[in-house]
């Protein structure tokens, strides 16, 4: 199996935050993708892996921190990913989704 790190340079910092993105028979696991502002590193990291965003399947965030987590939304609704979270995650994220603004 072979394991890409992408930097996604938070605020143009090398080295701070990073996705892992797995070649699979069904497209391209990413492992937490960042916040929404480091989107466009991951999505360039892919293309130089010789990928295309939307070749994106699985979503996997180990936990919901604003910096392994804060940009899944938009990648879902850009790729189509399927998201994987923890139960606990999970319910997190539903709670915050149907809280008034």
């Amino acid at each position: 199996m072979n394991v890409h790190t992408v930097d996604l340079e938070l605020m143009g910092a090398a080295g701070v935050v990073a996705a892992y993105v797995i070649p699979s028979s069904d497209g391209l696991i990413v492992v937490d993708c960042g916040p929404g502002s480091t989107l466009p590193n991951l999505y360039v990291g892919v293309s130089k892996l010789g990928f295309r965003q939307d070749d994106i399947r699985h979503l996997l965030l180990t936990h919901i921190h604003l910096d392994h987590a804060g940009g899944a939304g938009r990648v879902a609704r850009d790729t189509g990913a399927t998201v994987y979270v923890l139960a606990a995650d999970g319910n997190t994220l539903r709670v915050a989704k149907n809280r008034p603004a």
